[in-house]
């Protein structure tokens, strides 16, 4: 837990180098991108400051992606993310997450969807629990407030915890 993760700025240089190799391999112009818990964060990043446009001779420039969909995604932060920071575990990542982060930080400056129509999904099986750190209704880990409320999107709730989002059936099928 002490060795350094990439920050959400160089995971989305990843990203970019795999969705371009996605898009040579298949041919693909524009594809479907769909980003889990902080993928969400990464793929947002890449959406505005890294995307590239998709040209075809006499035709506008179209993004390269057709459609963004957030699965988990905590747009507003989560508190979930404040231990690990407090203790310098999967740092950057765990501090990138937490509300003040994404609030404070990453919100104000991340906002550009370069014409890319985004869509969530928040899971809302947590309704309660003694012991949280998120608020209520959650996915355990991310709130449906944080998901759907942190920014702009088509929303839809789903009966899932946060890793079902990103592997259960239901969510797919959602998709």
């Amino acid at each position: 837990p002490l060795a350094p993760t990439l920050s959400i700025a160089e995971n989305a240089q990843v990203l970019a180098e795999y969705i371009e190799a996605v898009r040579s391999h298949t041919g693909a112009e524009r594809i479907d991108l769909v980003g889990h818990s902080l993928g969400g964060l990464i793929s947002r990043y890449y959406i505005q400051n890294l995307m590239p446009e998709s040209t075809a001779e006499g035709l506008p420039a179209v993004p390269a992606i057709n459609q963004f969909i957030i699965a988990g995604t905590p747009n507003g932060g989560t508190a979930c993310g404040r231990p690990g920071a407090a203790l310098r575990f999967f740092s950057p990542a765990t501090s990138q997450i937490t509300p003040e982060y994404v609030t404070q930080v990453f919100n104000p400056v991340v906002r550009d969807r370069r014409g890319v129509p985004f869509f969530a999904i928040a899971g809302d099986s947590v309704k309660q629990t003694a012991i949280r750190c998120s608020a209520l209704p959650s996915d355990s880990l991310v709130s449906v407030d944080s998901v759907l409320n942190g920014i702009a999107v088509m929303a839809d709730r789903i009966e899932a915890r946060h890793a079902d989002l990103n592997n259960g059936r239901p969510a797919f099928e959602r998709m």
